[in-house]
């Protein structure tokens, strides 16, 4: 995940539907546009991975609210993440929604790999409480 997400910001995106204001709806994709979709959707499977991946290691651990809660991570980031690829592909229906949904997605995928790094930080010793 984390090269994907280096390699995105080594790369600028492609203007699209109509965002900044002036782009046309359909544009031409660029070297770097595509570049920065690829290493995107690079991080973002690696994301999708994890959150099943902690799914089954969660349900093995006799977890399973942390099971189904990385298994809906998981499920919630793929759906929001292809509805904003056809948005963002001119589906007529979601098209004006585009960014919403990406930014959605990745609040979902983001917001489950804090609390996955914050469960883990205090279950290793590593989050300790000090004494006001």
């Amino acid at each position: 995940m984390g090269r994907g997400l280096l390699g995105a910001g080594l790369f600028r995106s492609d203007p699209i539907s109509g965002y900044p204001p002036g782009t046309p709806a359909r544009i031409d994709y660029t070297t770097p546009g595509l570049l920065h979709d690829a290493f995107s959707m690079m991080g973002f499977a690696a994301l999708i991975v994890a959150c099943f991946v902690f799914a089954r290691r969660f349900a093995r651990a006799g977890s399973p609210w942390r099971a189904a809660a990385s298994a809906a991570a998981g499920v919630a980031f793929a759906v929001l993440l292809q509805l904003s690829g056809l948005a963002f592909e001119q589906h007529e229906s979601l098209v004006e929604h585009g960014g919403l949904l990406q930014r959605a997605a990745v609040t979902v995928g983001l917001g489950w790999l804090t609390w996955i790094a914050v469960r883990m930080l205090k279950e290793s010793g590593g989050a300790r409480e000090t004494d006001s």
